[in-house]
């Protein structure tokens, strides 16, 4: 896996390395880990900060690393550690930057040779440790990080 992060300015996704597979545009480099905001996740940073954001989900340009707000590959804000939400800095942003709706599929199709290569490295993985334990029955737990899911 990459270390960095990069965001193609003209699909307005997150790049898993430095050229957008989808549109071949160099993307930006910009951080090494971001989540998804969800629609739930916005309307409580709303209500908590009384700051207007300018999108509603990740599907809008809306990020989360740690504590940072991000929006269309940019610095929005940085929340407090402690207790409620605060927001300690604000950066500036430029409101012109990609305004279309993000999917699954742009997203993937942005970094297709990446996300394919590590699935199958993750299936040979697998049939690996199968076949060298094939008195065991066979089974898969991944966690994402705080939420997980088993296969």
């Amino acid at each position: 896996m990459t270390e960095h992060l990069w965001w193609c300015q003209r699909c307005g996704v997150p790049l898993l390395r430095r050229e957008c597979e989808n549109c071949g545009y160099e993307g930006v480099k910009i951080c090494s880990d971001l989540k998804l905001i969800f629609n739930e996740e916005y309307r409580f940073l709303e209500k908590e900060t009384s700051k207007k954001l300018p999108a509603k989900s990740w599907q809008d340009g809306l990020w989360i690393r740690y504590k940072t707000i991000w929006f269309n590959g940019e610095k929005l804000f940085r929340l407090s550690a402690n207790g409620k939400p605060t927001i300690v800095k604000e950066y500036p942003y430029k409101d012109s930057l990609y305004k279309g709706y993000i999917t699954p599929n742009i997203i993937y199709k942005a970094n297709k040779v990446t996300l394919d290569k590590l699935e199958k490295e993750a299936i040979l993985f697998i049939k690996d440790i199968i076949k060298s334990h094939p008195e065991r029955k066979p089974i898969v737990s991944f966690s994402g990080g705080k939420d997980s899911m088993h296969i």
